[in-house]
């Protein structure tokens, strides 16, 4: 298809727009990666550590709630398409936001780490899945000319500040932890100098 045809190759012999209403997708879809990104990367290093703490348990078993998220909402893929196909973008959209709702809300209750890999791992990622498809196909359907400049407006800006965010947090818990070493180290060498001190003492005596 020619750009001149303004005709989208996703629906043979539909007019879109490229612009418009699109651009009212776009800001759509860039909300919907806003708020998934913030909260798929932002939890574990929210969380993680106070349930550790709270929870007592080995940090393999508590951070795999972090990695089934993303991991079943990317493997959701599949089958979020094949029903955006049957049902259309909004339903299954607003389906995996319900379902994925379900899951965040359920996980208040603590009962065992295995009913949060089933609430938040499975759950909500089967709902960001659901929602995470129809948000990059529907900014499809509204552009053909200016698809790139929409799809990069949709998806990259949103993961930009998670991904800062998550290099900054980085940084900043290890200068704590290098902090803590030096800090260590020094009271090590106080508490030999005072040993030296007193046994110099009882010497002299």
């Amino acid at each position: 298809m020619t750009g001149s045809s303004n005709t989208n190759t996703n629906v043979p012999g539909k007019i879109v727009p490229d612009g418009g209403w699109g651009w009212v997708i776009v800001f759509s879809s860039f909300m919907i990666h806003f708020i998934m990104d913030g909260i798929t990367y932002a939890m574990a290093e929210i969380y993680l550590e106070p349930m550790l703490e709270k929870f007592q348990l080995n940090r393999g078993y508590v951070s795999a709630i972090f990695s089934i998220l993303p991991a079943v909402t990317l493997g959701a893929g599949p089958i979020a398409t094949v029903f955006t196909n049957m049902y259309g973008c909004r339903i299954v959209t607003i389906v995996g936001a319900c379902l994925a709702s379900l899951g965040f809300f359920l996980s208040r209750w603590w009962v065992n780490i295995y009913y949060y890999y089933i609430t938040i791992g499975i759950t909500g990622g089967i709902g960001f899945g659901l929602i995470y498809a129809p948000a990059l196909i529907s900014v499809g359907y509204y552009f053909e000319r200016k698809r790139s400049l929409a799809v990069g407006i949709a998806i990259p800006l949103p993961q930009e500040h998670s991904e800062q965010r998550r290099a900054q947090l980085r940084l900043r818990k290890e200068a704590k932890q290098q902090a803590a070493r030096v800090v260590e180290q020094a009271a090590n060498t106080d508490e030999q100098q005072t040993k030296l001190l007193t046994n110099r003492e009882r010497l002299d005596k």
